[in-house]
């Protein structure tokens, strides 16, 4: 079987898995009272059980079979365990930030030496500080963007999907492809019930945890062995909007003297909901946004050297982008009446 094919099989095996099990999974939640309530910023109607990223690693797990036993897949997988269950763990008794960041440069530290880690032409040191930093700014940006219904499962199968394209038309390492095409198909079939009405089940730590590390490992070992700034940059496209909404939060809140990793409606998807209105107009665009950046990351592979001019002038655009939406602060911290008056215009 090719691998383009595999890929396709993997996407139907993960989606069909979650959509197995996501009701159960929620039930579970439920009798264990792992449950977000509302309250504070958070503004849904009703506590709504976590464990969404059990699903989705069930969804992923069965996809093994079809990527292989090789390294760097049995590495992958074990840490894509690890991660979600330290994030699940603290959905049910919440842990400091400095215990959650150490468990994710921890289970960081243990996939490069497995081998799934970067591999350049650095000294080794280089290698796993280049991995620990990657892979625990990758699962913190995805969890500080798993802020609105759908946002960081959306953002999470548009990033899947630029690891697929690299993985398989960009001269990248193939059985990385199959795990995100795993994962892509699990976010798939995870929309469905977390873009419920009113959502059904949510993410929880414990999934936005594992979208960044899955997305950050399967593009390491994608593209592995090379060592350029082209190869960095088409990395850092493949988690650009999580980035973007964490420098724009980190800007907004250092400027307010508020907690960087506090709760707010201050993020990228608030401000966009003044405007799109639904949760699921937002998730839409949020995946069309990461969808056409990592379009950009397999063409900066194929150009190769003159990327530098790209990434000059996506860094502009990002500095423009968040001077724009900081100035329009006022928006983020919209009330209850004002999106619901918003909803009825809409």
């Amino acid at each position: 079987m090719s691998p383009e094919a595999k890929a396709l099989l993997a996407l139907a095996v993960a989606s069909a898995v979650v959509i197995a099990v996501t009701p159960s999974v929620a039930a579970i939640a439920r009798r264990a009272g792992v449950l977000d309530h509302p309250g504070g910023y958070k503004q849904h109607a009703r506590a709504t059980p976590y464990l969404g990223g059990i699903a989705i690693l069930l969804g992923l797990l069965a996809c093994l079979p079809l990527a292989g036993t090789d390294s760097p897949i049995p590495a992958i997988a074990a840490g894509a365990v690890l991660i979600c269950l330290l994030g699940t763990f603290d959905d049910y008794l919440p842990l400091s930030k400095s215990v959650r960041v150490a468990g994710q440069a921890a289970i960081a530290a243990g996939v490069w030496a497995l081998g799934a880690g970067w591999e350049t032409t650095l000294p080794q040191w280089a290698d796993l500080v280049l991995t620990i930093v990657w892979v625990v700014a990758a699962t913190n940006a995805f969890n500080l963007f798993d802020n609105l219904d759908g946002a960081a499962t959306s953002v999470g199968a548009g990033s899947a999907l630029g690891v697929v394209g690299i993985a398989l038309f960009a001269g990248g390492s193939w059985p990385p492809a199959i795990l995100a095409a795993g994962l892509l198909g699990a976010c798939a079939a995870f929309l469905r019930f977390n873009l419920a009405r009113p959502a059904r089940i949510f993410l929880g730590d414990g999934g936005a945890n594992l979208l960044g590390f899955v997305i950050a490992a399967t593009a390491m070992t994608a593209l592995g062995g090379r060592t350029s700034v082209t190869v960095y940059l088409a990395a850092a496209l493949l988690i650009a909007v999580p980035l973007l909404d964490t420098a724009l939060v980190s800007i907004s809140r250092s400027r307010r003297g508020t907690p960087i990793l506090a709760g707010g409606r201050d993020h990228l998807t608030h401000r966009g909901q003044v405007h799109l209105v639904t949760e699921r107009r937002v998730a839409a665009a949020a995946f069309v946004a990461q969808a056409l950046l990592c379009a950009l990351s397999v063409i900066c592979l194929q150009i190769g050297p003159a990327a530098v001019a790209v990434a000059a002038t996506a860094a502009a655009a990002v500095a423009v982008a968040i001077v724009s939406l900081e100035a329009r602060l006022e928006f983020t911290e919209f009330s209850p009446t004002r999106l619901q008056s918003a909803r009825r215009v809409g």
